[in-house]
């Protein structure tokens, strides 16, 4: 009995145990042995977090909306996706930041794609901002910084396309456009 409750300890300790979250489902997209830290604050989420995917199922859709100055690094990021993942759905729009950030309040869209940091009032609402044009290879110093902004927690299919995003497969497609 000793062994086994110290097996549990060790479980919960390492957070294992998939209390309170799908741990399958972010760790089977994950190499062996990485996991995205779930325990780290918004604030501490950083490119590092994700991975590629080896696997993405066919369906997966994602919907970014948000500013149209990163409206070509969507597509070129869309483009790239769906030439590595057949079957899956991207849909970028660029209705301006104002309008997405309504939209992803609402739930209507996945990705805020945004020009600017996010104000402690949005952070405080639960948003989460991930810097992208960090990605660019001939980053221009006049050039705003982008961020993609999701809901809390992190939807696995958000932590999917992400994981692409950073991969060098999606520097790639970044630096193409």
């Amino acid at each position: 009995m000793l062994i086994v409750a110290k097996g549990f300890n060790w479980l919960i300790k390492n957070n294992l145990a998939g209390f309170g979250q799908d741990n399958f489902s972010k760790n089977s997209i994950l190499k062996a042995g990485e996991r995205v830290n779930s325990a780290s604050p918004p604030s501490a989420v950083t490119k590092a977090n994700f991975v590629l995917p080896a696997i993405v199922p066919q369906g997966t859709s994602i919907n970014i909306n948000g500013s149209d100055k990163l409206n070509q690094i969507n597509i070129a990021l869309r483009k790239g996706f769906h030439q590595q993942y057949p079957g899956t759905i991207i849909t970028t729009n660029a209705d301006g930041s104002d309008v997405a950030l309504a939209l992803l309040y609402s739930g209507d869209i996945d990705l805020l794609a945004l020009d600017r940091p996010l104000s402690q009032a949005e952070k405080a609402a639960g948003l989460t901002a991930i810097q992208i044009n960090s990605l660019r290879v001939k980053h221009n110093q006049n050039e705003p910084v982008l961020y993609y902004v999701y809901q809390a927690p992190l939807a696995p299919d958000i932590e999917l396309f992400l994981g692409y995003a950073f991969s060098e497969l999606g520097k790639k497609a970044i630096n193409s456009h």
